[in-house]
């Protein structure tokens, strides 16, 4: 993988006793209302938490929280203290936090963009202890990797852990520039557990064994077709569906009414080899509130004028199941239609349970996104899977990039 890689390294393989560990998690939460909707990736993070505090750590937390760039409401909706709160709660539920103790939340000048990330008080309760951070997005210079602002986050720790695999696409200050820091003052740099088993179980994807099939659905081409271009030399089938499929339909020519598709990305679609939907489930109207009217045919016909794809049809339920079937290898990232919609739900489950069925004869069936996990929740089916990854965008990049991700390439031992 990646030629110069080797060995990823593991903070298991690292002396960290008594040591302030700088760890970069992934708790962009979903939020409304100011409460916090699910917080698995919350927990997601616990074992590695508990492993720094059994090695008698202080543990300095950072996270960015959405987008503040580019939000127009109250900046304070976006701050990491109700995340910090949540963090607390579980911990005492787990019984990894004493009921005295408290997630130290820094709320400071320097959060908000002052140049003095550094001023981490020396003053805190004996280790072990937790530290969180205030948003990282709320300093610019983390989405544009700025070295200056890697080197003052980087005064938290003496020990740089990265357990953020959902972010380790994106080359900012938190995941990139911090380690490569670290590396120039040779401070130690490792894998949390959560970032360890990711890469681990993502492995068997980049090189499958025998016979494999990728399926890809939901609504973004342009998120898709990188990593579809990259598997198709690769994979013996790519199975699209949902709106990504609109875009493949489009390019090869078909009638498909209202149904939404990009058209930036229909001449690479028409280069790519990928099996379609031969039939599909339309409505009229928008996909919430949509009339179900009838399945279409695309060989024998096209969608009307003033309707839309909402689903994959039962002729391309039958042969994607029938195609998955006979797989070793299954890889899923994406609904087949508005799932959440009974009325166009059956190609996304049909393809669920395919899947599963293939992990359950012996295959290795990983998948990954947040409508995808949340599919496989409703259907039941999240513990029939071999590996449900965390993060559906560093997924696919991993994917397509072969596993060289430059903020996990710098966990790596040359």
């Amino acid at each position: 993988m990646g030629g110069q890689m080797t060995t990823l390294t593991r903070m298991q393989d690292i002396d960290l006793s008594g040591r302030q560990v700088l760890v970069r998690v992934d708790y962009n939460v979903p939020k409304e209302n100011g409460r916090i909707r699910d917080d698995t990736r919350i927990r997601e993070s616990l074992p590695t938490i508990q492993y720094l505090l059994g090695q008698g750590c202080g543990i300095v937390l950072m996270s960015h929280f959405g987008r503040p760039a580019e939000y127009e409401g109250n900046r304070s909706d976006l701050s990491l203290r109700p995340v910090a709160s949540r963090l607390e709660a579980i911990m005492k539920d787990e019984k990894l936090l004493e009921p005295s103790k408290h997630v130290i939340f820094l709320n400071n000048e320097a959060s908000y963009g002052a140049a003095n990330y550094h001023m981490l008080t020396p003053r805190l309760a004996r280790v072990p202890y937790v530290v969180m951070l205030e948003n990282t997005r709320f300093n610019e210079g983390e989405e544009s990797n700025d070295p200056e602002f890697a080197r003052l986050l980087g005064a938290y720790g003496d020990v740089y852990v990265n357990d953020a695999f959902a972010s380790a696409h994106n080359k900012h200050a938190s995941t990139l520039g911090v380690p490569q820091y670290f590396a120039k003052e040779r401070k130690p740099v490792a894998a949390g557990l959560l970032m360890e088993r990711e890469v681990t179980a993502l492995q068997p994807l980049l090189k499958p064994k025998d016979r494999s099939v990728a399926v890809f659905g939901g609504s973004k081409a342009k998120d898709k077709l990188g990593v579809i271009k990259t598997l198709a030399g690769k994979y013996d089938e790519i199975l699209v569906g949902g709106g990504l499929a609109s875009t493949f339909l489009k390019a090869a020519g078909y009638d498909i009414g209202l149904s939404g598709y990009e058209e930036e990305f229909l001449d690479v679609a028409r280069r790519l080899s990928v099996t379609m939907p031969v039939d599909a489930r339309i409505g009229r109207g928008k996909a919430r509130e949509a009339v179900y009217v009838y399945d279409v045919r695309f060989r024998n016909g096209s969608v009307d004028e003033g309707l839309s794809i909402f689903d994959i049809g039962n002729e391309t339920v039958s042969l994607y199941a029938g195609i998955i079937a006979g797989a070793d290898t299954v890889l899923w990232n994406g609904p087949m239609g508005v799932f959440e919609r009974d009325e166009f739900s059956l190609g996304t489950q049909a393809v669920g349970k395919a899947v599963a069925q293939a992990n359950a004869r012996g295959a290795y069936a990983a998948a990954g996104g947040g409508d995808t996990i949340a599919a496989l929740n409703k259907y039941g089916l999240s513990d029939r899977m071999s590996y449900i990854s965390t993060g559906g965008g560093a997924m696919l990049k991993f994917l397509e990039r072969d596993g060289n991700l430059p903020a996990i390439r710098v966990l790596y031992n040359d």
